[in-house]
């Protein structure tokens, strides 16, 4: 199993200095390699330094399909502030709850606008000593806005128990709970997901998730990330557009939801895809139906890999990558995790 005793910000840091000209993320509009997204980072740190922002101190951002998105995250695990991923499609009353519940002092605001890559229209406020937010600037991406500055001196790198994100729950019992979630359960989860999906730098992931979610955070692209693989981001799902991308840029990888596995089952066009270069297939964030799972094996030839987490705990239960894969099942503990069964 990977070493775990090492942080995210160490890992990152050095995965990305050894391969800085190795495709990193492909958007629509622009590829990046890593050593961009190291450097991009690394200078959104020192700018949220800049602004004032400290070690534990709350960033809300609003996670779009973007490069940004991303440098935000890097970036507030860099500095050990504590990022909260908000949904851009949340409502100004939703919005407002999160930013007091969590008592963020900077906001990062961008409206979905059907654009991805590089983004436009980021509005940055910052919480005054009155407790009031209030515009400090605005500008087309955030990667431009910190890109003039010095860049963030990584020490000292934050401890296994400091708090690196705060991610809501979807409030079943009563209003959304921000769950509190590590560095050490983000490193954890990193190494035991890479030894027990097989993950290599050789990797192509095709990225269709939403980023202000668990799922598409830190299981899809911080995989892809940790592994020092390739990831081909999405700003939406389109089914035949998947399986097209699928083929053409013969991806090994695709992490989805059960409503994404039955729009492809549900697909009308008859042209079959290859899927030659795709070795797994996961399905996770709800139970995948029986019929589903023989449903797509039927048409497209695999077996989809399903497994089980919350937000609360990361990744716990997986399928396996080698052996068989039980429809109705979210399998066994992953490395390094302990069940009991409290209740049979």
């Amino acid at each position: 199993m990977p070493d775990i005793s090492a942080s995210l910000p160490e890992h990152f840091s050095r995965v990305f200095a050894s391969i800085p000209d190795r495709l990193a993320l492909e958007f629509p509009d622009a590829p990046y390699r890593y050593g961009e997204i190291l450097d991009g980072a690394l200078r959104m740190a020192g700018w949220m330094q800049r602004h004032g922002l400290r070690h534990g101190d709350r960033i809300a951002a609003h996670m779009a399909p973007n490069v940004d998105s991303v440098l935000c995250y890097l970036a507030s695990l860099f500095s050990g502030t504590i990022l909260v991923p908000l949904n851009p499609r949340y409502t100004e009353e939703e919005t407002r709850y999160f930013l007091e519940d969590a008592d963020a002092r900077l906001f990062l605001q961008r409206k979905p606008d059907g654009s991805s890559g590089s983004a436009a229209g980021w509005r940055v406020f910052l919480r005054s000593r009155a407790g009031d937010f209030r515009e400090s600037e605005r500008g087309g991406s955030l990667a431009a806005l910190s890109g003039s500055g010095p860049s963030y001196r990584l020490e000292p790198t934050p401890a296994s128990e400091d708090i690196a994100l705060l991610c809501y729950t979807s409030g079943t019992t009563g209003r959304p709970k921000g769950a509190m979630i590590t560095h050490g359960n983000l490193s954890s989860m990193a190494a035991s997901l890479h030894e027990a999906w097989g993950w290599t730098p050789r990797d192509i992931l095709v990225h269709a998730l939403p980023l202000f979610h668990v799922h598409g955070l830190l299981v899809a692209l911080q995989g892809a990330l940790y592994a020092g693989a390739h990831a081909v981001m999405l700003p939406a799902f389109d089914p035949q557009g998947v399986l097209d991308l699928l083929d053409r840029k013969q991806a090994t990888l695709f992490m989805g939801v059960p409503t994404m596995y039955r729009r492809f089952v549900d697909l009308n066009d008859s042209r079959k895809p290859s899927l030659a270069g795709v070795r797994l297939f996961v399905c996770g964030s709800a139970p995948l139906p029986p019929d589903l799972f023989h449903g797509f094996r039927e048409r497209f030839g695999h077996t989809v890999l399903e497994r089980y987490g919350m937000t609360e705990a990361g990744m716990v239960l997986s399928n396996p990558l080698d052996g068989e894969r039980r429809p109705g099942s979210v399998g066994l503990p992953l490395p390094g995790v302990s069940v009991r069964i409290v209740d049979p």
